[in-house]
């Protein structure tokens, strides 16, 4: 054998073996994109579920009731996202990345806004209000 073609030989399976790597590296960030979408969805949905809970409580418990919860400032992957109350449509949204989770209130006279951090959900003679 020559030492051509054995250097040749040796140039072709480093190229495949370069080829390989970067199949797996392009599948492995695609399906760790994928997962954090998944838990950013799962977050947004849970702290969806936790706010919707605090108005209910806070209507059912009647005037005068008052009470602080957390509220992260990002989801899993530290994913940006924003919650905006819709009173005329009595609906909760959470908009993160590319996508969105809504829930819709029994009653509709609730306003506010809830941000980052410390929340404080009040009922101020029947309306839920969120600070």
């Amino acid at each position: 054998m020559r030492r051509g073609q054995v250097a040749l030989e040796f140039v072709a399976a480093c190229m495949l073996l370069i080829l390989v790597w970067t199949a797996f590296s392009m599948l492995s960030s695609e399906w760790n994109r994928r997962t954090y979408a998944v838990a950013a969805s799962s977050d947004a949905q849970a702290l969806l579920e936790k706010i919707y809970g605090e108005a209910v409580d806070a209507k059912a418990a009647g005037a005068g009731y008052s009470h602080s919860f957390e509220v992260p400032a990002a989801l899993a992957g530290n994913a940006d996202y924003s919650i905006e109350l819709y009173p005329p449509y009595s609906t909760i949204q959470i908009t993160f990345k590319d996508s969105s989770a809504s829930a819709v209130l029994p009653f509709s006279s609730f306003g506010g806004s809830v941000g980052c951090c410390t929340v404080k959900v009040t009922n101020d003679n029947g309306n839920v209000v969120f600070s």
